[in-house]
């Protein structure tokens, strides 16, 4: 069974409503008041938007996966974006109002964004708003294997001409 404490009737201090609360509560608000005077909690619950965008927008997911990439050796993609030397400036590192600014909202629902040179950071100038078909023409070559395999037979590259 939970506790109950004792109600009584006072005057907020606030907006000087009379309101029953608990007889222990220390500071002598009432609900509305003791909800507006409270600090923000900073939990997961208050915590759904950034610079006027909810996180769960494509702009902020976006900006999140790139600082993840570029800054976070324990994530899947480092080894060909920080481990390659690619990172992202310090000024949208620091601040997704900055990236924003810089940025802007994609033009369209299709278009993801891209850095113009591949080796490049993640920095103003280097990053455009690209279809899916641009970014797959804008990618660094891969690394030859060093032999093919033809039936099951391991042959080095010099044997294939």
């Amino acid at each position: 069974m939970p506790h109950l404490t004792s109600m009584i009737t006072r005057a907020c201090e606030l907006c000087g409503k009379q309101r029953r609360m608990p007889k222990t509560r220390q500071r002598r608000l009432c609900i509305d008041c003791s909800n507006t005077t409270r600090p923000r909690r900073t939990g997961k619950a208050n915590n759904r938007f950034r610079h006027g965008l909810p996180v769960n927008s494509k702009l902020y997911k976006t900006w999140a996966a790139i600082k993840q990439r570029c800054l976070n050796a324990k994530n899947d993609a480092f080894a060909d974006y920080g481990g390659r030397g690619i990172t992202i400036c310090k000024r949208w590192a620091d601040d997704f109002a900055a990236f924003v600014a810089d940025v802007g909202q994609p033009p369209s629902p299709r278009l993801t964004l891209d850095r113009v040179n591949n080796d490049g950071n993640y920095e103003p100038g280097n990053v455009r708003w690209a279809t899916y078909k641009e970014q797959a023409n804008n990618r660094r070559k891969p690394a030859r294997p060093p032999h093919r395999h033809y039936w099951g037979w391991e042959q080095h590259q010099e044997a294939w001409g």
